[in-house]
């Protein structure tokens, strides 16, 4: 059983790896972290990355998606197996946008919930989000809006741009989650 499990922690790995290479490969990483999340180091990481944004048209908007971002890894990255699928954040640069990606274990529950939840995000436009945004905030009953999560929403009204994300299966229970996103200067 260890021979798989090593063999799909090599795939994953290496996915991620592959897909953040082609997502940075001609980016320039600013700052990048793999482990365990916790507030001290989510503040080191925040005042390290407010450092490295010099276009300060974007400053605010990345700083609060990057926020969003490291407190989801926080709070959702699974801290039993950490060896073998630490959670990830990475922070770069292009010239023309600034780029962050995460990783993190997910079971089968929230990798379905996020399917839909991203899914629905990337289908609404501009207005759709600030209106979801809007509704969400004013009425938290609305079952229609319900688990759309106003942090992801939130950071794709700032991102300007789709969520890229995929998921890797790891074994029957767990898959490796990528999720990717773009601001643009």
């Amino acid at each position: 059983m260890n021979g798989i499990i090593i063999k799909y922690m090599t795939i994953v790995n290496s996915l991620f790896a592959f897909d953040t290479h082609q997502l940075m490969g001609k980016n320039s990483i600013r700052l990048s972290f793999s482990g365990k999340f916790n507030s001290e180091l989510i503040s080191m990481l925040l005042l390290m990355a407010r450092n490295n944004i010099r276009e300060k048209s974007a400053m605010k908007r990345t700083y609060s998606i990057m926020a969003e971002c490291l407190e989801n890894l926080k709070k959702h990255s699974f801290t039993d197996d950490e060896k073998e699928f630490p959670a990830t954040f990475i922070f770069a640069e292009d010239g023309f946008s600034y780029y962050l990606a995460t990783g993190n274990r997910v079971n089968k529950e929230t990798e379905n919930q996020l399917q839909k939840r991203l899914g629905k995000l990337n289908a609404l436009d501009k207005i759709g989000l600030l209106n979801c945004y809007n509704k969400l905030i004013t009425n938290n009953n609305n079952n229609k809006l319900s688990g759309l999560g106003i942090g992801m929403i939130d950071m794709a009204i700032k991102s300007e741009h789709p969520f890229y994300f995929a998921f890797n299966k790891i074994d029957s229970e767990f898959s490796f989650f990528t999720l990717k996103m773009q601001i643009n200067y």
